[in-house]
């Protein structure tokens, strides 16, 4: 791009971006005065991921996605214990 247009078009839309926040206050670079955010860290009772991962049902044979074995347990097996394969 270059050659071109003699610049690099992405690197100007970013910094006419990064002014145009700065000078309306929608968005100021952290320093001494103005402190970046603190980001809280996940807590330990949220729940895992989602599992989008592909199994086998040991009982009927089923292919399942990790996230919905729960409910082919329930709906398929009345809630009996079953042992799943992990498809590759």
């Amino acid at each position: 791009m270059m050659r071109l247009y003699n610049e690099y078009r992405t690197r100007r839309l970013v910094l006419e971006v990064w002014e145009r926040l700065e000078g309306n206050g929608e968005w100021q670079v952290a320093n001494s005065k103005n402190p970046p955010a603190v980001i809280a860290h996940p807590a330990a009772d949220q729940p895992p991921p989602a599992d989008f991962g592909l199994y086998k049902c040991g009982a009927c044979g089923k292919m399942v996605m990790g996230f919905d074995r729960e409910s082919h347990i329930h709906e398929a097996h009345k809630g009996k214990t079953m042992e799943w394969r992990r498809v590759r």
